[in-house]
């Protein structure tokens, strides 16, 4: 059995860009983004991805006005990447069609067709 304290940070080293980083890396994995044993390709989970994204966006708000310019940057870089990905992911899912042995995705309507609040509710959180 491993240890935990292995792997466990000082508090003094963890920053705001570790905690960015690991809650858009757990919302990639749960989007299907990263292989696991036997390099398959992990199922996508869209609920813990949504969880992953709704706590990215808690964590936009509360820090709003006292990030840094890096920071503000990463975090909204993150969330418009995992975002994009979320949508693309649910559209995949409704789509459904089959092309040579793979899941086709359709494309996501860009921003002029969606009424605005949709837009802003999927891109905004």
């Amino acid at each position: 059995m491993t240890n935990p304290s292995h792997y466990a940070m000082p508090p003094d080293t963890m920053t705001f860009m570790d905690l960015i980083g690991l809650l858009a890396a757990h919302a990639v994995m749960a989007l299907g983004g990263f292989k696991g044993q036997n390099n398959e390709k992990m199922p996508p989970n869209p609920e813990a991805a949504k969880y992953s994204i709704d706590l990215l966006t808690v964590l936009q708000e509360r820090t709003e006005g006292r990030r840094s310019e890096a920071e503000s940057k990463a975090l909204l870089g993150a969330l418009f990447d995992v975002r994009q990905d979320y949508v693309a992911l649910l559209n995949e899912g409704q789509a459904g069609r089959e092309t040579n042995g793979k899941h086709k995705p359709e494309v996501c309507k860009p921003e002029a067709e969606l009424p605005d609040d949709e837009v802003e509710e999927v891109l905004i959180g």
